[in-house]
């Protein structure tokens, strides 16, 4: 019976290729034991294949005889896996969670990316769902938050389904005991140094006051009505009311302001500043609030920073509120993908180009030449270099500071891709055909 509901879940989440290829992470806990051995028996059926991904995040004094322990059942399976050593004590703070999950999160993307695996299996079940719940309505989730993990998620690359979320742990649990398969005990589950494992200890006396499972399932029922009702009236404002500029900045019209109520507005705000920061977490509603305070209030001289943007108004253009990139004093961060010669700047813009350029600037890349924002300095060379510019220029200079640029050793001005400028004949040559594409992490119009 578990089984035959497994595998109709699986099928509502396609659409899936004739033979499909998927991945699963697989910690060695009761659920991705569970998720890892049921998938496999799913893409039988199907003539696809599946990849079981382990991950040995160091933390744990046994978590490299842990992953052994698990790589020898899927063998003894036959299930393909692929295995990766991480420390994160050398890429994160002690106690980041919240980035160490996100780390674990890219590798595994990264690989089935290059791998051209779309779909990532993940072992959230409808325990956690209750666990998050509680997590966000202690925090004053509205009941967008209150609908918590969706069974298909669309990241940049693939997707990451969640087939368990109708399954609770004791089902999980009592499956494998039946079918003899052992899994791996977290220690760090037991712990009350976590919110999740607090709240998790609180849900049975929940229950017994009367908020059973049945009662759970229709409170995410009627939360994600209200999201999808909310999605559609934001998506139809988002269509009417804003631009995104290929230079990487909003522009908003104010004009159907009134027509939103705070909850859309915080929404609406909070999907802006994502796309335009390149950040994959929103910003905390209560400083939204000040910012739909002040536009209610009708300031005319508005100006904050945002969840890594700038928010203002230009006297010159009325009805309009602009969003760029707030500038920062450090330079920003760019990843490299050797395989596909591309580089990502700031999350936000895909670096391209012609291939011979593209070598170039590789080689030259934090040597003799690096990315940064034009800034304030930037401004002022450009503005000698070329009068004309300053003159004929309409774009907000807050949104030009904001612009990627190229400087040399010096830090001086070199190239505007997206402005087609270039300080030499030289600096022509190796960068005119370099393209700075705005590509953030989370698009305007992207729900889960």
């Amino acid at each position: 019976m578990i089984e035959k509901s497994f595998f109709g879940l699986m099928d509502s989440l396609g659409p899936f290729e004739k033979k499909p290829e998927l991945a699963v992470g697989v910690s060695g806990g009761v659920d991705s034991m569970f998720l890892c051995y049921l998938s496999n028996k799913w893409v039988q059926m199907k003539r696809g294949k599946l990849t079981a991904l382990v991950v040995d995040h160091g933390l744990r004094q046994n978590s490299k005889i842990e992953c052994k322990q698990v790589q020898q059942f899927l063998n003894k399976k036959k299930i393909s896996n692929h295995y990766f050593k991480w420390n994160p004590k050398k890429s994160f703070k002690i106690g980041s969670q919240r980035d160490a999950r996100e780390y674990r999160y890219k590798i595994i993307e990264d690989w089935c990316y290059k791998k051209n695996i779309l779909h990532l299996l993940i072992a959230h079940h409808f325990d956690d769902q209750k666990e998050t719940f509680f997590i966000r309505l202690n925090s004053n989730s509205n009941a967008y938050g209150l609908s918590c993990m969706s069974k298909i998620t669309f990241k940049k690359n693939i997707r990451l389904l969640r087939p368990l979320l109708e399954f609770n742990k004791s089902k999980i649990k009592s499956y494998l005991i039946k079918e003899k398969i052992s899994w791996i005990e977290d220690q760090t589950n037991f712990t009350d140094k976590y919110t999740r494992n607090r709240y998790r200890k609180i849900i049975p006396y929940v229950e017994q006051y009367g908020l059973t499972d049945n009662k759970f399932k229709k409170i995410f029922q009627h939360a994600n009505k209200e999201k999808k009702l909310l999605e559609n009236k934001v998506l139809d404002w988002l269509i009417k009311n804003i631009e995104i500029n290929p230079l990487g900045y909003a522009i908003i019209s104010t004009k159907n302001f009134s027509l939103l109520s705070q909850k859309e507005f915080i929404f609406i705000f909070s999907r802006i500043l994502m796309t335009i920061s390149g950040k994959i977490y929103p910003p905390k509603s209560k400083n939204i609030i000040t910012l739909y305070k002040r536009i209610k209030s009708n300031k005319n001289n508005l100006g904050m920073n945002i969840g890594g943007c700038h928010i203002f108004s230009d006297k010159k253009i009325t009805y309009k509120v602009f969003v760029s990139r707030e500038i920062m004093k450090r330079n920003r961060k760019q990843k490299l993908n050797l395989e596909t010669k591309k580089i990502f700047w700031d999350n936000r813009f895909e670096i391209a180009g012609k291939y011979k350029q593209i070598l170039y600037f590789l080689r030259e890349l934090d040597k003799s030449i690096f990315l940064d924002q034009l800034k304030l300095d930037g401004w002022k060379q450009l503005c000698l270099q070329n009068k004309e510019f300053k003159k004929n220029n309409k774009i907000p200079i807050k949104c030009i500071l904001s612009l990627p640029v190229i400087k040399n050793k010096a830090m001086n001005l070199i190239s505007i891709p997206n402005l087609k400028y270039y300080s030499s004949f030289e600096n022509k040559k190796n960068f005119s055909d370099i393209y700075f594409n705005f590509k953030p992490n989370i698009s305007l119009s992207h729900f889960n």
